[in-house]
């Protein structure tokens, strides 16, 4: 392998890494925004406005909208955790392909002598 090609791997890969994180940030702060601006506008009605029936649909709205918020932030961090999971294959095949790469060379060596 050429000289510093290792190195130039592994920082396209940390490179790589860091821009998919991001993007799942993005994403996420994305989805977020999308969910703040969904708000419900109602029409008021005089004759069918109860404290207890707008308190619950207070409730209901606020469960609804913190489970959408809680399942984007999960699905964030699931997709975080794939792309952590697939840098680290990508390295172990760098540091594989490295090691075969030394142990040829070794070889080659000793075959010579």
């Amino acid at each position: 392998m050429p000289d510093g090609y290792l190195a130039t791997a592994l920082l396209q890969e940390e490179i790589n890494y860091a821009n998919k994180r991001l993007d799942k940030s993005r994403d996420a702060t994305i989805k977020s925004w999308e969910w703040r601006s969904r708000t419900p506008s109602l029409p008021f009605k005089q004759r069918d406005w109860s404290p207890n029936r707008s308190s619950m649909s207070f409730f209901n709205t606020c469960q609804a909208r913190i489970f959408e918020a809680s399942r984007a932030v999960v699905e964030a961090e699931i997709q975080l955790y794939n792309a952590e999971a697939q840098r680290y294959r990508m390295l172990v095949d760098i540091y594989t392909a490295l090691v075969n790469s030394r142990i040829e060379y070794v070889k080659g060596q000793i075959s010579s002598t």
